[in-house]
């Protein structure tokens, strides 16, 4: 299965929306980058993107419930992490509220929120859509 950039904002709201992921914040104004799998014409996996000079922030990793456990999840990531590295982003950084082990198994670390970058902070994913509690995890991306 090949990712690609996704650009219908129906498909994914309608995916996010079935794995319980918000996106308010999502517009045709301003979306950010999302790139995901297909099956049959249809969006079955997808991870958000939005990049900040340096810094970027990892979003809205979503697999639909019949996809799940088939490495898809893991395929995105290294296709975000590879995306962001191209751009120039030093470190990725992430909230969630279910998926910190997975994160943290693909060599994500635990970071304190007062040590986000200005630019993340200013993000609706930080100030907002993502509750308190949520684990901020970030990884500094190599060459």
């Amino acid at each position: 299965m090949q990712i690609k950039p996704i650009n219908n904002l129906a498909e994914i709201t309608q995916l996010l929306a079935s794995c319980n992921l918000k996106s308010g914040d999502i517009s045709a104004d301003n979306p950010p980058f999302f790139y995901g799998i297909q099956y049959s014409n249809e969006l079955i996996a997808l991870i958000g993107l939005e990049f900040f000079d340096k810094v970027g922030l990892l979003r809205s990793l979503a697999v639909a419930t019949d996809f799940r456990d088939k490495g898809l999840a893991s395929s995105l990531v290294l296709y975000a992490e590879d995306l962001a590295r191209q751009q120039g982003v030093k470190t990725l950084y992430l909230l969630t509220n279910t998926a910190e082990m997975f994160f943290l198994n693909a060599r994500y670390q635990a970071t304190e929120r007062n040590m986000a970058p200005l630019d993340i902070q200013a993000t609706s994913q930080f100030s907002g859509l993502c509750p308190l509690s949520s684990a901020f995890l970030s990884k500094q991306l190599t060459r």
